[in-house]
């Protein structure tokens, strides 16, 4: 999908509160939002930006390699998600390198995504984890109530005050009329 395209489609799902702005120093697509007043915030970087403009960061797009910190060889960048990926090159020569990345190419399923975070949208996702947590409750709450029946049920005779008299042969000092009566 071309930008431009991503863009009217994200207006279109989204609203106009959400942007896509090209970031110089991480080279690479940011989606914000739109959340606050503007303030007179001084410097060029990316929060002086946000702050000025009102926005907070939805989602770094980035992309589909990073290079490695220590070799800087290209490292292939994680797909729909941010995650550390080990240098293969590093890795190769005997060394350990993690770099954390992940690349949100312009497609369907990053808009969809986005949509799904967004705090006003995507009502069909909001009503299926509000079902899940419904029933996880109900579940929560049926296995407390078993157990503090089970918990009854079991000293039932203590809770009420049953005194509990046991069947021992005459003549032990624990049989009744032991005591000289």
């Amino acid at each position: 999908m071309h930008l431009d395209t991503f863009i009217d489609e994200l207006e279109r799902r989204c609203g106009r509160e959400y942007r896509v702005r090209w970031s110089p120093r991480t080279r690479s697509f940011h989606v914000e939002q739109k959340v606050a007043r503007t303030l007179d915030y001084p410097g060029n970087d990316d929060k002086a930006q946000r702050l000025r403009d009102g926005v907070r960061l939805v989602l770094d797009l980035g992309h589909p390699t990073e290079p490695c910190p220590r070799c800087e060889r290209p490292v292939e960048a994680a797909t729909f998600e941010r995650a550390e990926v080990e240098c293969p090159s590093c890795r190769a020569l005997g060394w350990t390198v993690w770099v954390t990345t992940g690349y949100f190419p312009l497609v369907d399923k990053t808009l969809a995504s986005l949509e799904r975070w967004h705090p006003r949208l995507g009502e069909e996702p909001r009503a299926e984890m509000d079902a899940q947590n419904a029933a996880l409750a109900r579940s929560h709450t049926r296995h407390r109530d078993n157990v503090a029946e089970s918990l009854a049920l079991e000293h039932y005779s203590k809770i009420v005050g049953i005194p509990s008299v046991g069947y021992t042969k005459a003549g032990t000092p624990h049989s009744y009329g032991s005591y000289g009566l």
